[in-house]
């Protein structure tokens, strides 16, 4: 499992503010988005001879196209079990419902806010509050679409790479996915984020989490990527626990525990998807979340998921927060934030549905929206031919020598430059008018062969000219992320334990309220102790 720096946490709360959509401002729409607005998304059928009893040009129930938003209630994806609906086809539906004349120019949809309105009437919350500024009551209901219905690996190798950090440290590992979101071939109006690299960023790896440290290079490989034509669509991160009679990792019955939850919610917040369907110019997110975990038997699968709009929300305006239950969401009462009731269905005794009010949890199912996930068909089509280069932060980060001996693998440009983790390497070492010259020409700009020829020549010359590495074994401070810091704890955290411990709290108690809260302070972690 993952947890935000301090310094994440902070940035996470600029971010997540909603900005309401000015008309100085135009924000700007994802291409697939663009492209998915043109497109009709009517699914046209056959005439069947042996239900269709009209003339060529007649349509009956058999043969009439498939609205994009009843597709649920047909074959094949009724019975390839797709349950929620593309965002797209939710957005045509609710424009079929709206009553305005131009149903193409409605806005039907928007992002929920359960902030305190401003209110000239009465002094600001917590001294006064009224009916006009306070905001309703919260109904959880499961989210009928998703934002993103697939997420395709263009090859499954980058995803063995990333397991391997756990098959040979027995740690935890996390990375960010890197690609670009799509129209879905097979579900219309559907989205797929088709990722084309992971990028392991700093972290501090141990046994049962990994915890983000601050990225120099963050920019650097943002910019990489753009210049590429990806973007950070997407995150990745390790829940195994080995067994040490079995000697495999322990099976995971829940989908998502409540810290993911609201850890996906805070990265989702982070990269919103603009929407000129909303009433506030954003709605959701596109960003995803994957978890790579064991079954019941042991084997090692990877599962895709995001968390609802409403979860995002509740997260945002600081309603939802961790729980100690794993699988329940816990409402945060405050005095200095008004929190509304929070109510959801539940089954009772008899089996009957009836509504509850969360005291003072939620179960995370409701927030929790499955996507489909699986590897591309043909992975040499893949933006990336080689993985061979040593993985960025992993304590044996490519050096001149292995740049030199990479490159003169392979006397073809386009072969020779064509790992993710290469680049990565080089993007911190070239100018980034260097950069942008690679990336140009892996994306198919011939023009640049004899700079890019160029720019590989020097690069093999200097790692000729340089030292060797030391043979020797590698110092601590050269040992990767997961060794150096999986035996211990930073001073922060030692502190924390011992101030928690002072009060009379037990070690295991003080370490995992620590641990849920991301270690911000003791009251943090006293108010998850006594929630």
């Amino acid at each position: 499992m993952l947890y935000l720096s301090s310094k994440e946490e902070l940035n996470s709360k600029e971010k997540e503010e909603p900005k309401e959509q000015s008309n100085s401002v135009q924000l700007e729409e994802d291409e697939v988005d663009k492209i998915l607005e043109k497109t009709d998304g009517w699914v046209e059928r056959k005439k069947e001879d042996r239900y269709c009893k009209h003339g060529p040009n007649g349509k009956c129930l058999f043969c009439m196209p498939i609205a994009p938003w009843s597709i649920l209630e047909h074959d094949p994806w009724k019975s390839d079990g797709v349950k929620f609906l593309p965002f797209h086809s939710y957005i045509r539906k609710m424009q079929q419902a709206t009553p305005n004349a131009n149903k193409q120019e409605s806005k039907p949809v928007f992002m929920p806010s359960y902030k305190v309105k401003e209110c000239s009437k009465h002094a600001p919350w917590p001294e006064g509050i009224c009916s006009l500024c306070q905001p309703s009551a919260i109904r959880v209901d499961s989210q009928p679409y998703r934002h993103v219905d697939h997420v395709e690996f263009q090859s499954m190798e980058m995803v063995n790479h990333f397991i391997q950090f756990w098959r040979e440290t027995a740690n935890q590992r996390v990375g960010f996915l890197y690609g670009k979101f799509i129209p879905h071939d097979n579900i219309p109006l559907g989205i797929k984020a088709q990722v084309m690299a992971i990028y392991e960023p700093p972290q501090r790896s141990l046994k049962e989490e990994s915890v983000l440290e601050e990225d120099p290079n963050e920019e650097k490989i943002d910019q990489l990527a753009k210049s590429m034509g990806m973007e950070k669509i997407g995150f990745i991160w390790t829940d195994l626990i080995l067994d040490s009679k079995t000697k495999k990792p322990l099976g995971r019955d829940l989908l998502l525990t409540s810290s993911e939850v609201v850890r996906a919610a805070k990265m989702q917040n982070k990269h919103p998807s603009v929407c000129k369907q909303s009433m506030n110019g954003t709605m959701g997110s596109k960003f995803v979340s994957v978890l790579v975990k064991a079954n019941k038997e042991g084997t090692i699968e990877v599962e895709a998921f995001q968390v609802s709009d409403q979860c995002m929300s509740m997260v945002r305006d600081s309603i939802a927060t961790v729980s100690k239950s794993a699988n329940m969401l816990r409402v945060k009462k405050s005095k200095k934030n008004f929190v509304p009731d929070v109510f959801y269905s539940d089954l009772n005794e008899y089996k009957i549905s009836v509504i509850k009010k969360a005291a003072p949890t939620v179960p995370t199912e409701f927030f929790i929206v499955p996507l489909g996930h699986g590897a591309a068909k043909d992975p040499s089509k893949a933006t990336f031919k080689r993985n061979e280069f040593p993985l960025e932060n992993r304590g044996k980060d490519g050096n001149k020598n292995t740049v030199s001996s990479q490159l003169s693998k392979y006397s073809n440009l386009s072969d020779s430059f064509s790992d993710f983790h290469l680049l990565v390497n080089l993007a911190t070492k070239l100018s980034p008018e260097e950069i942008q010259v690679l990336a140009q020409f892996l994306s198919g700009d011939k023009q640049l062969e004899s700079q890019v020829q160029q720019i590989k020549e020097r690069l093999v010359k200097e790692g000729a000219a340089a030292p060797k590495p030391q043979t020797s074994q590698p110092s601590s401070t050269n040992a990767p992320t997961s060794s150096a810091s999986s035996t211990g704890s930073n001073p922060q955290e030692k502190e924390l334990l011992k101030k928690l411990m002072d009060l009379g709290i037990g070690e295991a108690a003080a370490r995992e309220s620590l641990f849920a809260t991301n270690y911000v302070g003791v009251d943090a972690a006293l108010d998850f102790l006594y929630s």
